[in-house]
């Protein structure tokens, strides 16, 4: 015998929601059309703890903004929930020059007494406002260069829909845990009498499966931490 030789596995979100109702004991026959309505509102909420959970390598895009001068706030897209990195690059062409910006606490930024202040920025406060997140710039730009800001960010999940055969805005290492996780919110929609544990054993289940599926989400680099001797020496 021999192995498939593919690699499409990719369930439909109905079947996903099919499978747990039936780690409920509720049987793909006895599934409504209430259920179906309820498994959609669980599953869109799992995909929410999911963001709550950053970093998700697979949600991360970039957004490039071209930098005003005097302008020190700028939009960004109503799906970011964090910035992984960001830089500044000026110059065109083969000349381009990149160089990282770090961030600061809200705190921190508002300690700045001149925001105003125009140069070559250098960091940045994220403000999550609702709808739209806010990046704030210090320095201001100036006109010295065009600035273009460079973010990598995270965005949140994909609404979860189980019509047309949609499926789920998770890779393939995700679906377990997210079958689970929904199963752990069904059992407390639809409690079942002979199991009094179920929903506490599943979401037990849920938090395993999901510490397994983000190990393998983590980027595989060192880490190098350098004492700051400076202040040791005269």
């Amino acid at each position: 015998m021999s192995s498939s030789g593919t690699y499409a596995y990719n369930p439909a979100a109905a079947d996903i929601f099919a499978a747990a109702f039936g780690m409920c004991g509720i049987r793909r026959t006895e599934i409504t059309t209430q259920h179906v309505t309820d498994a959609a509102y669980h599953g869109n909420m799992v995909m929410v703890d999911f963001s709550n959970r950053n970093p998700n390598q697979w949600a991360l895009e970039t957004q490039t903004s071209v930098l005003t001068a005097g302008v020190s706030a700028y939009m960004l897209n109503n799906r970011t929930i964090a910035i992984a990195s960001a830089y500044i690059s000026t110059g065109s062409g083969s000349n381009i020059n990149d160089r990282v910006i770090s961030s600061m606490s809200a705190t921190e930024y508002a300690a700045i007494p001149v925001k105003s202040q125009q140069g070559f920025p250098n960091s940045y406060w994220l403000n999550l406002a609702n709808p739209n997140p806010l990046i704030n710039i210090y320095y201001t730009p100036d006109l010295a260069f065009q600035y273009t800001l460079n973010l990598t960010t995270f965005r949140q999940m994909q609404d979860l829909n189980p019509a047309n055969g949609q499926t789920l805005d998770a890779p393939y290492r995700f679906l377990d845990a997210f079958t689970t996780g929904l199963a752990s919110r069904i059992a407390i929609a639809y409690p079942d009498p002979k199991r009094p544990n179920l929903q506490k054993d599943l979401e037990a289940l849920y938090e395993r499966r999901m510490t397994l599926a983000s190990a393998t989400d983590q980027e595989n680099v060192n880490i190098y931490v350098t004492p700051g001797l400076q202040g040791y020496f005269r």
